[in-house]
C-alpha cells in the first residue's frame, strides 16, 4: 500500500523549514515542445521558477504549469545550456526554501540533404532538386536553402538555382561542358535549430560532341582557291 507522508504541522509562532525537490532536466532539441518543470516543495506550497540565463531561455506559464523554451531568435550555438532555479518563498508558517538549480541543454538536430535529378547532364541542361531534413527528433525541413555548386567546372556547372514551385522545392540546372565526371556539391548550412550537412551528386558526362563550352578552343578556316572565270564577249 502507498505510504502517505503528512504535511508538517507548524508550531504556532515558529516557522517550519521546507525543502524543494527538483528533478533533473537533461537535454532536448531546440525545436521540440516546451519542457515541463516539476519541482515540488515539502510544504506543498507552490513553487516558482527563474532563470539566470534569460538571453538563452524563457519560462512560460500556461494551463497552470510551468515550461521552459529557448529564447528566440536562437543564439546559433550548436548547444545551449539553460539554468533554471526553483524557488519557494515561504509564508507565515514556513521558512523560505533553499533554491534548487537544474540545467537544461538545448541541442541542434542532425540533418541530411536529399536530392533527385532528371537525367544525365547535357549541354542544354537537366534539373537537380535538393532539400534538407532532420534525421533525429521531430522530422523537419528548413527555410534555409541548400547551396549548390560544381566541383568539376571544366565538365559541368550548375546555375539558375531557385524555388520555382511549392511542390518540388529548390531547383538548379546542371549543364554539361565536356565529357568526364561531373560532381555537384549540395550544402545545407544549418540554421538556428539544425546542424549543417552536405551531399555530392556525381555522374558521368558522355554527351558532349564538340569542345567544352567556354574553352576558347582555336579554330581555322579552310578557303579553297577560286578558279579564274573567263568572260567572253559576243
Amino acid at each position: 500500500f502507498p505510504v502517505t507522508i503528512p504535511t508538517p504541522t507548524p508550531t504556532p509562532g515558529v516557522k517550519s523549514p521546507q525543502t524543494i525537490t527538483f528533478p533533473a532536466l537533461g537535454s532536448r532539441f531546440f525545436n521540440e515542445s516546451g519542457t515541463e518543470l516539476k519541482a515540488t516543495a515539502s510544504s506543498k506550497l507552490a513553487v516558482t521558477y527563474s532563470t539566470s540565463t534569460p538571453k538563452l531561455c524563457q519560462i512560460l506559464y500556461t494551463n497552470s504549469k510551468y515550461y521552459v523554451q529557448p529564447q528566440y531568435p536562437l543564439s546559433g550555438g550548436d548547444n545551449v545550456q539553460c539554468a533554471i532555479v526553483a524557488n519557494q518563498a515561504g509564508n507565515a508558517s514556513f521558512d523560505a526554501a533553499l533554491p534548487i538549480a537544474q540545467t537544461l541543454t538545448f541541442i541542434k538536430q542532425a540533418t541530411k540533404v536529399n536530392y533527385r535529378f532528371t537525367g544525365t547532364p547535357t549541354e542544354s541542361g537537366v534539373y537537380i532538386y535538393a532539400s534538407s531534413v532532420t534525421t533525429n527528433g521531430i522530422a523537419l525541413g528548413s527555410t534555409t536553402p541548400v547551396v549548390m555548386s560544381s566541383l568539376t567546372l571544366s565538365v559541368c556547372n550548375v546555375t539558375d538555382v531557385d524555388v520555382y514551385d511549392t511542390v518540388n522545392g529548390l531547383r538548379g540546372t546542371v549543364r554539361a561542358k565536356s565529357d568526364g565526371t561531373c560532381s555537384i556539391k549540395l550544402d545545407f548550412p544549418g540554421d538556428g535549430g539544425q546542424l549543417p550537412s552536405t551531399a555530392t551528386w556525381t555522374t558521368s558526362v558522355t554527351t558532349v560532341t564538340g569542345p567544352a563550352v567556354g574553352s576558347n578552343t582555336p579554330q581555322s578556316i579552310t578557303f579553297p582557291p577560286l578558279s579564274p572565270n573567263i568572260v567572253t564577249g559576243k
